[in-house]
C-alpha cells in the first residue's frame, strides 16, 4: 500500500513541475525566486556554439528615449535555428528560463569581446558604460531547445547592476530589435525612434507575439 502512495505521489509531482505553455507566461509575474535552479553550464553551451546571434534586442529604462542619458542599457541576443519559426509562434521568455548560476558582473572591456565589434564595444564605454551584468538563458519548453540567449546590462556602476531584476523587465523596454537568417542576411528590423523604417522580410505586417516589439495585434495600420 505505501509503495503505491509514493508512487502516485510521484506522478502528481511530475505534473505540477511540468513547465506551463510560454503563451500563459508573464515575465512580469514570474518568481524572484528560483524553485529549481538549472545546471551552471549554459554560458559553456552559449559561447561554444559558433553560430553569430541571429535575434538581437535593445533594451532600456525608457525606450522612448535615448539610451546614451539613461542609468543603463541592454543587449538580448538570442541564438536560434529557426527565426520564421519564432515570428509565427512568438518569442517568449521568463525567468524560468535563466540559468542563474552562469550569471556574473564584469568590466566591459573585458567581459563583452563576444560578437561585438570594437567600434562597438569603444562607443558602449565612451557612453560611461564600464560595467556589465551577464544572465543566460535557454529554451525549456521544447527539445531540442529551440534557442539559447545572453542577456547583457550595461551600467556606469556595479550598483546599478545589482538593482536590475528580470521580472521588472518587459517588451516595452525594448527600443531597438533585428533578426537575421543564419547567413547574416537581415529579414527584421525595428527601431521605435524610427517605427516607419520597421520591416519584416518574411511576414510583413503580420502580427507577433511575445518579446518581438513589432508588429502588434492591437496596433493601428
Amino acid at each position: 500500500m505505501s509503495s503505491q502512495v509514493q508512487s502516485d505521489t510521484s506522478e502528481s509531482d511530475q505534473v505540477k513541475q511540468a513547465p506551463p505553455a510560454y503563451n500563459e507566461l508573464d515575465a512580469n509575474m514570474q518568481s524572484v525566486r528560483r524553485t529549481i535552479p538549472q545546471p551552471g553550464t549554459i554560458s559553456k553551451i552559449y559561447f561554444e556554439d559558433e553560430r553569430e546571434p541571429n535575434i538581437v534586442l535593445y533594451l532600456s529604462p525608457e525606450s522612448e528615449r535615448s539610451y546614451t542619458s539613461q542609468k543603463w542599457f541592454a543587449q538580448l541576443h538570442f541564438k536560434c535555428e529557426n527565426v520564421p519559426q519564432l515570428m509565427r509562434e512568438g518569442l517568449y521568455w521568463t525567468t524560468d528560463n535563466v540559468a542563474w548560476e552562469d550569471g556574473f558582473v564584469g568590466e566591459t572591456s573585458k567581459t563583452c569581446r563576444h560578437h561585438y565589434t570594437p567600434e562597438l564595444l569603444q562607443k558602449i564605454k565612451n557612453s560611461g558604460f564600464w560595467w556589465t551584468r551577464h544572465y543566460f538563458l535557454r529554451d525549456i519548453q521544447h527539445k531540442p531547445p529551440r534557442w539559447i540567449a545572453h542577456f547583457q546590462f550595461h551600467s556606469a556602476t556595479t550598483h546599478i547592476l545589482t538593482e536590475i531584476r528580470l521580472g521588472d523587465i518587459s517588451v516595452e523596454n525594448v527600443f531597438n530589435a533585428l533578426a537575421m537568417t543564419n547567413d547574416t542576411n537581415l529579414i527584421y528590423l525595428y527601431g521605435r525612434h524610427d517605427p516607419a523604417g520597421a520591416f519584416n522580410a518574411i511576414y510583413d505586417d503580420m502580427p507577433m507575439d511575445g518579446w518581438w516589439p513589432w508588429p502588434k495585434e492591437d496596433e493601428e495600420p
